[in-house]
């Protein structure tokens, strides 16, 4: 009847819980007083959890019939529950005081523990002493078996706490795993974005390298013609000052845009040419990365048979061109030399050469 309740409760059909309670009740007047005690107290462990209030009534009313140590126990953990203090150790006394001899060690035992846990050190030492006191009446048998069952206690939270331990290692040892992880995974995905970036700013500077070639080329071509169009003039003694001066105007204003434009030139050149000195001496380029565009216009430029390295391969980077410079032939260069040029391993030049060739025509 009283599980029968319980399920009730717990699927909210208190009517039904109530009803079954209400049979229970009836059966408890055709028992004597110390079955009704406990039974009240067996209804009382059934509610300690979801109903407290209720639990305390029928504790109380199990009191009324007979004073067992269990049903104190039962009040001591509802008050110890509500965190009143107070009235829990008034009721661990009680419990002692009705216990026999071979249940007082666990009351004991508890409200030790329970000072312990508070860092209340005086009464926990006056607890373990009531505990010493209590083992006295013990028989020799009893002594051992319970010195038995304190150590098998001792092995078994000593197991627990290596357990918990070892749990908390792996745990630890998994969060560094995860956070390691995480951090390669941080470094890969900002290395690989500046690794594009500075593709990308490659990219730009070649293209702006090379339509800074090109409009010198475009000028000069221009300058020559207006300064052939003043030799015609001149040569056939045409009176056309005015054009003469207009075109002297424009040759001079070309002139200027075409030696500005010739530095920056020069500039980039210089640079790339600089770079592709360290690549013939095998020094590391790694600190011009951002100017790898320059070494390849340079390479273009001033050997232009050598470009037929590019020629089999389709949509190559800047830095792939970089790396068929520094594997070119005709260099003579070694893994071991490729990979102090660039900063890399010897395996991961080999693997390299080995990707290029998916980009073969």
């Amino acid at each position: 009847l009283i599980k029968l309740s319980i399920i009730h409760q717990h699927f909210g059909q208190k009517d039904s819980a109530e009803y079954y309670i209400m049979q229970c009740k009836m059966l408890v007047n055709e028992v004597n007083d110390d079955d009704k005690s406990y039974i009240y107290n067996m209804l009382g462990e059934c509610f300690m959890h979801d109903s407290p209030d209720s639990a305390l009534q029928y504790f109380n009313t199990a009191l009324m019939y007979n004073k067992n140590y269990d049903i104190y126990q039962n009040i001591a953990k509802i008050c110890l529950c509500k965190n009143d203090t107070l009235n829990w150790r008034k009721y661990c006394d009680s419990a002692l005081a009705n216990a026999w001899y071979q249940n007082k060690i666990d009351i004991l035992s508890d409200i030790a523990q329970m000072h312990y846990a508070s860092n209340d050190i005086v009464n926990y030492k006056c607890v373990i002493d009531q505990l010493i006191e209590s083992l006295k009446d013990f028989n020799a048998y009893e002594k051992a078996n319970f010195t038995l069952e304190i150590q098998k206690k001792f092995d078994f939270e000593r197991q627990q706490t290596e357990y918990e331990k070892n749990v908390w290692l792996l745990l630890a040892v998994i969060f560094f795993l995860v956070a390691l992880s995480l951090v390669v995974a941080i470094l890969y995905i900002d290395k690989s974005k500046k690794f594009k970036r500075l593709e990308h700013i490659n990219a730009e500077q070649y293209v702006i390298i090379k339509k800074t070639g090109a409009k010198i080329k475009e000028k000069e071509s221009q300058l020559l013609y207006f300064k052939k169009i003043n030799e015609e003039i001149t040569s056939n003694n045409k009176n056309n000052a005015s054009i003469v001066a207009a075109n002297i105007q424009k040759i001079d204003s070309l002139q200027k845009e075409i030696d500005i434009q010739k530095i920056q030139h020069s500039k980039y050149v210089e640079i790339g040419k600089t770079i592709y000195e360290r690549i013939k001496n095998a020094q590391s380029i790694v600190s011009y990365k951002e100017h790898f565009a320059n070494c390849v216009y340079y390479f273009e430029v001033t050997y232009p048979d050598k470009t037929n390295i590019f020629a089999p391969y389709t949509n190559l980077t800047i830095d792939n061109k970089i790396f068929l410079i520094c594997d070119d032939a005709t260099l003579e260069h070694t893994d071991a030399q490729i990979a102090v040029i660039l900063e890399i391993k010897e395996s991961t030049v080999r693997s390299r050469r080995t990707k290029l060739k998916e980009k073969l025509s």
